[in-house]
């Protein structure tokens, strides 16, 4: 069987199969070559779990009493909410545009080059001041442990650390890592929840009346 190609020449269409089938090769090729995908969605799982929640929820308790629990459930919901339809918008844009891997690319996608260029530039400061938080952490995590030594080397020894973390550049490898502080969040949640309900509130003063929780 023989089809007319746009030069007008008959070909096979068992030699056109044969050209996709090549291209496809090449382009999975290209795709997997420069960092080969072997993530999974248990890692993936794992690593926006540990990315979203990390030590946020700590401060949960504290929200709840300053808000009320009725506000502070609305607000819950809202913001599961708002996650729930961001994740489901970038799902919906990778499987439309498949080699968009980042805020740059979804920004030349959107605006061009200048979206490019500002998105870009969005991701690279949020980064920055993300990793500085964690950075500042560290030092405090160093301090509240019984490293009493100056803040800034504090900081610096746990900014080396984290950059020695990220030196495999493989979100695999950073999935066993993101487990291991999944699993910690969780302990740590279970045990300040058992700690509290028995030994109640210690920082307040002596004789001074319970905490009530509005609603």
């Amino acid at each position: 069987m023989y089809e007319t190609s746009e030069k007008g020449q008959n070909v096979q269409v068992s030699d056109i199969e044969e050209v996709t089938k090549v291209q496809q090769a090449q382009q999975n090729a290209h795709d997997h070559g420069a960092i080969p995908k072997t993530l999974g969605w248990k890692g993936a799982f794992f690593n926006q779990v540990a990315y979203a929640i990390a030590l946020g929820i700590l401060s949960i308790p504290l929200v709840a009493v300053s808000l009320g629990v009725v506000p502070f459930v609305l607000l819950t919901f809202l913001f599961a909410y708002i996650c729930w339809y961001t994740g489901d918008q970038y799902w919906k844009l990778k499987m439309r545009f498949p080699g968009v891997q980042n805020l740059q690319d979804a920004g030349f996608l959107m605006f061009g080059p200048w979206g490019a260029r500002f998105l870009g530039a969005a991701q690279l400061i949020f980064s920055v001041f993300l990793q500085g938080n964690h950075v500042l952490l560290g030092a405090q995590a160093f301090h509240v442990l019984g490293w009493h030594s100056c803040a800034i080397a504090l900081a610096a020894v746990f900014a080396v650390i984290s950059f020695l973390f990220t030196l495999p550049r493989s979100y695999k490898l950073f999935s066993i890592s993101a487990f291991v502080s999944f699993s910690s969040i969780v302990v740590v949640v279970i045990f300040a929840m058992i700690a509290s309900g028995v030994t109640g509130p210690q920082n307040a003063p002596v004789g001074a009346a319970p905490i009530k929780v509005v609603a």
